[in-house]
């Protein structure tokens, strides 16, 4: 059964990570995305429990090439998708996870030497 599960999970983030692939390929100068997770991208005890009013959502960094960082986030369900700018989702990713900030401009940084 594990083996069935897993395979499931690992179906769900290549079919993400295809989409993901194809959303910064449509939108070539933003280096954030935000979307909703794909059933079963992440493992439940990853997600946890979202409190009453929250949703989860991924943002996505792009890196360069094919290189790309899924990051979990909870908002508000009044929150959209759409219309995020790259300087807010930067902000979200400086407030929710500070330390992968510094991460991924050095990633970036190293990418183009």
């Amino acid at each position: 059964m594990t083996d069935v599960i897993d395979a499931i999970h690992g179906a769900a983030i290549d079919a993400a990570c295809a989409s993901d692939k194809a959303w910064f390929d449509e939108n070539p100068g933003r280096k954030y995305n935000i979307r909703d997770p794909r059933p079963m991208e992440f493992e439940p005890v990853e997600l946890g429990v979202a409190p009453d009013g929250y949703s989860h959502r991924v943002i996505v960094v792009h890196i360069s090439g094919e290189a790309r960082i899924r990051l979990i986030i909870q908002l508000p369900l009044d929150v959209p998708n759409e219309g995020a700018y790259d300087k807010a989702l930067e902000r979200l990713v400086f407030a929710t996870y500070p330390e992968w900030l510094t991460k991924i401009r050095k990633l970036r940084r190293a990418s183009k030497a």
